[in-house]
């Protein structure tokens, strides 16, 4: 009885370690997504929300097999989806330009391993309102993907054409190089794919709205704006893998 005993135990801890996996937890699966950006990744329940829990749903939803992965680990409380707790590895990291990612990512995937998946959102949203130019934000980006595909051939990387800030914080500039990014990363996907390695642009922007920002916040989404951000990214996803299910 005790020998039974201290494995039942030994088997629920296994579980919840497995079930609330953290930083630094490599994983084995062929289907490791990093999402990687700034604090539009990141979120700060309750102050505002990340896409990240709601694209999770909807992968788990449609049936995927993958892992979240990443150096951060969001503490925030979130419900259970079909059984399973969230997987709260990301990396996302408020504040952060896209060259500032690019300094980390050595780090990041030297860490979190190799990921075969990558999800970049926010791109070149800091940069911007920090004054960066759209030429020095796109070569930083391809920076990014450069290398990325050299850590891995294979990998696939979606990347948001991001939604603007609050209307009433985009100038007639900030909107005119936001048209320039978006523009430059359709560019840079068609660029940088290769016979191995696709690089997706992801629409994000065509119908987002303020109603979609925290109240009180010029950029960070509310609920309702990272259920619809996490649908453009499902549903790019969904059409780029044509229906078929990731498995181990």
């Amino acid at each position: 009885m005790k020998v039974s005993l201290r494995i039942l135990v030994v088997g629920i801890a296994v579980l919840v370690f497995q079930s609330c996996k953290k930083p630094n937890a490599k994983i084995n699966s062929q289907n490791k997504i990093m999402i990687l950006g700034d604090s539009r990744v990141e979120g700060n329940r309750p102050d505002y929300e990340s896409f990240r829990y709601e694209l999770w749903k909807n992968l788990l939803d449609n049936g995927w097999t993958f892992d979240f992965v990443g150096t951060n680990y969001d503490n925030a409380k979130y419900p259970k989806h079909l059984g399973q707790f969230f997987d709260r590895n990301h990396e996302g990291h408020g504040g952060f330009r896209v060259d500032q990612i690019l300094d980390g990512l050595e780090y990041y995937i030297d860490e979190a391993g190799v990921p075969s998946i990558v999800i970049f959102g926010g791109v070149g949203g800091n940069d911007a309102l920090q004054g960066q130019s759209t030429a020095l934000i796109l070569s930083n980006t391809n920076a990014v993907v450069d290398y990325l595909q050299n850590v891995n051939p294979n990998i696939t990387i979606f990347m948001d054409q991001l939604p603007p800030a609050r209307s009433t914080v985009m100038t007639s500039t900030l909107w005119d190089q936001l048209d320039g990014i978006h523009n430059g990363i359709l560019a840079l996907a068609t660029a940088q794919t290769t016979a191995s390695s696709k690089v997706v642009a992801v629409d994000c922007f065509t119908g987002f709205d303020d109603s979609y920002l925290e109240e009180g916040d010029d950029s960070h989404y509310n609920e309702t704006g990272a259920k619809w951000v996490a649908d453009r990214w499902d549903a790019a996803m969904d059409a780029f893998y044509a229906g078929g299910k990731w498995s181990n």
